[in-house]
């Protein structure tokens, strides 16, 4: 197939459309989200503000690396799985998909809010930023930023070579995760759900994408296949 080279390995192509297949499904399910929200009583939202939000305080200059956030998945998201095989690839596409369309039911299943509007002194920043792309504060519990931060922060612990990219990536992943509560953009139990969501994606990528697509483990079930036959 086009897709595909001679031995079998995803063509650049195909690796940059799969990439982005997984964008447009999460700004097809916020979008999809957002109009179905706004079928939702005023009474429907719950309230997830604890002690925690009033105890981690709100800094302004974190705003940028709260959207650095969004390349960072993109950008760091890619390099990661640029490398994987073509069975990898598929699985963790599938992945990735399954995440996302996760974290869509529970932001329909569990009616949020966000901080953001309670902030007197918001920076003009966010404000003109939200403004100019409607951005409603909505679609919150679980946060996918950090969801979407942590799942490609672990599989580059697989997939890069150096000691210092890998470093690299989980520092990345944890400023971008906690940027999110200190830029006033999540409740902190929106931060803490998209944890547990990113890491049972964490889990299930190396049970269902990484463990079967090993090359030692493929050599170990052709010589169990080859065994079988003699």
């Amino acid at each position: 197939m086009l897709a595909y080279h001679a031995d079998g390995a995803p063509r650049w192509q195909l690796r940059v459309a799969l990439m982005f297949f997984l964008i447009f499904l999460q700004l097809g399910n916020f979008y999809l989200g957002y109009k179905l929200y706004a079928m939702f009583p005023p009474s429907a939202y719950l309230d997830l503000e604890t002690s925690w939000d009033h105890t981690i305080p709100y800094l302004k200059w974190t705003w940028a690396i709260y959207y650095f956030g969004f390349a960072y998945i993109v950008i760091w998201g890619g390099a990661g799985i640029w490398r994987l095989s073509r069975e990898a690839l598929h699985r963790t596409v599938a992945v990735y998909s399954s995440l996302v369309m996760v974290g869509a039911i529970l932001h329909l299943l569990i009616p949020t809010q966000a901080p953001w509007p309670l902030v007197e002194d918001l920076t003009a920043v966010q404000r003109s930023f939200k403004a100019s792309y409607h951005i409603e504060p909505l679609a919150c519990f679980p946060s996918m930023h950090v969801a979407l931060a942590v799942l490609p922060a672990f599989i580059s612990l697989y997939t890069f070579r150096s000691g210092t990219n890998r470093l690299l990536s989980a520092i990345l992943a944890f400023v971008v995760s906690a940027s999110i509560v200190t830029a006033k953009e999540h409740w902190f139990l929106d931060a803490l759900s998209g944890l547990v969501l990113g890491l049972i994606a964490c889990w299930a990528w190396r049970v269902y994408a990484y463990e079967p697509a090993r090359p030692d483990r493929q050599t170990q079930l052709a010589e169990q296949v080859s065994h079988t036959r003699v």
